[in-house]
């Protein structure tokens, strides 16, 4: 069928100026009875659309998306593809990305540029290497966000992308994953927005701006938490140049808001001056860490 033909494709693209539609269980990964690793894997999935949904088949079995590859870039990026106001769809969408080992350069999930809606009611972005938010833009999902990786780091943009969920927005560092830790960008400015946010990976913005921004879904529950073992880092950097000369980025902002609950920060919050190869601290500024728990049930917990 043509759509078997698709899913053999090596490389695929997908582009739509209004919305990619999936309908009912699409596994496409083939994992042996729909757990562990993707047994069919494409080598680079583009996905180019201002709107993926979930959609029931014809039977009535909900959308269940499970599509792996080496590389996955989620973008809009057709002219007059906007997202839409008002989400719909249900099901849940697993993209997977699993990039080999390469010279100088991570890869693996790719967000942006370009605004993306999702419309699953669950959603998981998956990167067995970094997850890269690319220019301006971001995704929305219709109910819970995942986002799993050996890292989130972020491209120099002018605009901030935004990662927004209805429901729960969790970070965590995918099983097995790993990174290279170059530098990608600089000065980006991004922001996490829903609900609540569960923060349990690595975020490394060099210089950047992060903004953290939770409703909440009770006065006693926790609207932000930053778990154990998690880094989110807007820390300085430095360049070297040719005789020895250095030049030092000054550290960013990160700035945590929740409307109701609480805030815990248990994790590594790093906003330092740059740290030379030597271990010394360079000349840049050190940023600055502010946080915002004035409404019912706001408090600051932190590990010291």
């Amino acid at each position: 069928s043509l759509l078997d033909s698709v899913r053999q494709s090596p490389e695929l693209t997908l582009r739509s100026y209004t919305r990619i539609d999936f309908s009912g269980p699409q596994h496409w990964a083939a994992r042996p009875a729909g757990v562990g690793e993707a047994t069919v894997r494409l080598d680079r999935l583009t996905l180019d659309a201002p709107l993926l949904r979930g959609l029931p088949a014809a039977a009535g079995s909900p959308a269940s998306v499970d599509i792996a590859a080496r590389e996955i870039v989620l973008r809009n990026t057709l002219p007059g593809g906007t997202s839409p106001s008002v989400l719909s769809g249900g099901g849940s969408l697993v993209l997977d990305a699993a990039p080999p080992l390469q010279f100088g350069r991570t890869g693996g999930l790719t967000l942006g540029p370009g605004s993306a809606a999702l419309g699953f009611a669950d959603v998981t972005l998956r990167s067995r290497g970094d997850l890269v938010l690319d220019g301006a833009g971001g995704v929305a999902a219709l109910g819970a966000l995942g986002l799993e990786a050996a890292r989130l780091t972020a491209t120099t943009a002018a605009e901030p992308p935004q990662q927004a969920a209805a429901g729960t927005l969790t970070l965590r560092r995918s099983a097995g994953a790993r990174t290279l830790g170059e530098r990608v960008g600089q000065a980006a400015a991004v922001t996490l927005r829903a609900r609540d946010v569960v923060q349990d990976g690595s975020i490394d913005l060099a210089s950047g701006v992060l903004d953290v921004i939770a409703s909440g879904r009770s006065a006693d529950a926790a609207a932000v938490r930053f778990g154990a073992g998690s880094l989110s880092s807007v820390a300085g950097f430095s360049v070297a140049g040719p005789g020895g000369f250095v030049v030092d980025g000054p550290a960013g902002r990160l700035r945590v808001s929740a409307g109701q609950g609480r805030i815990e920060a248990l994790g590594t919050l790093d906003a330092s001056a740059a740290l030379r190869p030597a271990g010394t601290r360079g000349a840049g500024a050190a940023g600055r860490l502010e946080f915002n728990a004035a409404g019912p049930g706001g408090e600051l917990l932190h590990q010291r």
